[in-house]
């Protein structure tokens, strides 16, 4: 968990398996939680670890989307091991 320090005006500090956890439906703009959003866009900012796997998963969709593929359930289960280990 990264620490906000003592800026009142940041989001609310979450911890990286939170992040985790939400981080497709994030990047999906699945999440209507407006304060929880700001967390993790906050959380990916501060965090290495975390915006990496953030960025890496954007990545891969992207490419994928170029093949004009569409995701399995199958794949998406590789995929998020896959992202689970670069943690």
């Amino acid at each position: 968990m990264m620490d906000r320090g003592l800026d009142k005006d940041a989001p609310k500090s979450i911890h990286c398996r939170t992040a985790a956890k939400c981080l497709q439906q994030y990047l999906d703009s699945e999440i209507r939680d407006e304060l929880l959003v700001n967390a993790i866009s906050y959380h990916l900012e501060l965090c290495r670890d975390c915006g990496m796997e953030a960025e890496t998963y954007s990545r891969i969709k992207v490419a994928i989307a170029s093949e004009g593929k569409a995701f399995d359930s199958e794949t998406m289960v590789r995929l998020n091991r896959f992202l689970d280990e670069l943690l």
